[in-house]
């Protein structure tokens, strides 16, 4: 059976690598851990387009 440090390394190496890029460098060795700290970076990440999203002027339709 594989250890805990084990199967966190295999969760974080297993992520899309915006999140990976910033959970590697924590060394997290507990897989519950992980698994919150990804998902927060998530949420950072998905609020961040939602600004950027919001931020962006809404095109106007050209007159005929």
């Amino acid at each position: 059976m594989k250890s805990e440090a084990e199967k966190t390394k295999r969760f974080v190496k297993g992520l899309k690598p915006e999140i990976r890029g910033k959970l590697v460098p924590l060394q997290l060795r507990i897989y519950l851990q992980a698994v919150k700290k990804a998902l927060k970076v998530e949420m950072d990440i998905q609020e961040g387009q939602e600004d950027w999203a919001r931020e962006l002027p809404v095109p106007k339709r050209p007159r005929y």
